[in-house]
């Protein structure tokens, strides 16, 4: 009964997009609902570029961390995209009840990154919350970490200075509290560049399905066993002094 509802709640925003000439599509895995631009025809034009870099997305992040692509209709996915000359941000709402069909992505953007990095980031995490379905979800900084790095240019550069400050000022943040956060703030700069760079440093010491093991042993039972178990790593101490030594090394640059 809840399916058919909620069915029945997107062909209610269907037939309303076509009233307001605002764009619809959808396929078994994605429905994708853009706002009104200029006319009808063009709003439909990008919900399908949308659409269909979505798809590219999803396959394209797939093969690199988990090693395959998700099976078509699994992680169903709702976008819902707002044009923004001045706002860029993205919010997925992954499922966390068993009541709920879809992911849900929010996307207040201009229409290149509606289409680009911060469709790219979002999908990053559809994804991982498909492999790594509620309540198992894979710990917050992993997650921001690898979505991280699909932002653009200019996003990616203000990171690289929030940990340019650390190294100058010699005060890093301590990865104990990282790895342990529920949640990291859309405003935390400083988890978002620890999580991201934590993620690149991991990926020189093995392959992103380690890295993977790694965080998904990790949130279920020690950081110091699975640190020992997949790094070969004493524990977050170790950790803590190899990450800082790089980041001095690398500056954090990806």
């Amino acid at each position: 009964m809840i399916s058919y509802v909620r069915w029945i709640s997107v062909l209610m925003l269907v037939v309303a997009a076509d009233a307001f000439g605002a764009g619809f599509i959808h396929d078994e895995t994605f429905c994708v609902f853009t706002p009104a631009i200029p006319t009808q025809e063009a709003g439909q034009r990008f919900a399908q570029q949308v659409h269909q870099r979505a798809i590219e997305y999803r396959a394209e992040i797939a093969r690199e961390w988990l090693g395959e692509e998700l099976a078509p209709g699994t992680g169903r996915t709702v976008i819902n995209v707002e044009l923004s000359e001045t706002e860029d941000s993205g919010l997925t709402w992954a499922k966390d009840h068993p009541d709920r069909i879809f992911h849900n992505v929010y996307l207040t953007t201009s229409a290149d990154n509606a289409a680009g990095s911060t469709l790219r980031h979002e999908i990053a995490h559809t994804i991982f919350a498909t492999r790594f379905p509620h309540p198992n979800r894979l710990p917050p900084w992993v997650e921001e970490g690898i979505a991280c790095r699909y932002d653009d240019g200019q996003t990616k550069a203000a990171r690289v200075e929030v940990i340019s400050s650390w190294i100058r000022s010699r005060q890093m943040p301590r990865l104990r509290h990282l790895l342990e956060m529920p949640d990291i703030a859309s405003f935390d700069d400083t988890s978002y560049a620890a999580g991201t760079s934590l993620v690149s440093f991991l990926v020189t010491r093995g392959d992103k399905q380690a890295l993977l093991r790694f965080a998904e042993d990790g949130h279920r039972s020690s950081w110091d066993e699975s640190l020992r178990s997949h790094y070969g790593m004493r524990d977050i101490d170790q950790l803590q002094t190899q990450w800082e030594s790089w980041l001095a090394a690398t500056g954090g640059v990806e």
